[in-house]
């Protein structure tokens, strides 16, 4: 779009446009790079860094941040549930019905624990291997278009 001509009003709202997208960009790295250089260690990110994802530092902050401390919880439902990643069961008539996923939760851990799971998928092949079967049997979850072979 940079190289077409508009008239002048219309040239200056996407100049203008494109100036706040490169000076958002910048910030974005600026904060990346700080979020980078903490010098911060803690058992439960050493444990974080061996998840297998590629976001780099800055999802496991935020669980970390969000969790706190891992022995706050009674056991591993627990904190699957705080983070809302337990979905709605509806049982009727001897039936069992899975809905979505919970609301009533900490909605950063569980947009943090969801944006590291393609990721994962990617890099770890047992774990991509685990979640096909699963959504074989289930036939609930979705194969996503970015999990075909050609990608990993």
């Amino acid at each position: 779009m940079k190289q077409i001509d508009f008239p002048g009003h219309e040239q200056f709202v996407i100049d203008n446009f494109f100036n706040k997208i490169q000076f958002l960009e910048n910030l974005k790295k600026q904060f990346d790079q700080r979020i980078e250089s903490i010098d911060f260690y803690s058992q439960d990110l050493m444990f974080l860094q061996s998840v297998p994802a590629r976001r780099g530092k800055v999802i496991k902050y935020i669980v970390l941040a969000e969790i706190d401390n891992i022995h706050r919880f009674k056991n591993s439902n627990s904190l699957i549930a705080y983070a809302g990643l337990i979905p709605r069961d509806r049982s009727f008539g001897g039936k069992n019905h899975k809905g979505r996923l919970r609301t009533e939760c900490n909605q950063f851990l569980k947009w943090a624990m969801i944006q590291a799971v393609a990721p994962a998928l990617l890099k770890d092949s047992s774990l991509r291997d685990y979640y096909l079967e699963k959504s074989r049997k289930d036939r609930m979850l979705p194969r996503p278009a970015w999990l075909s072979p050609e990608n990993y």
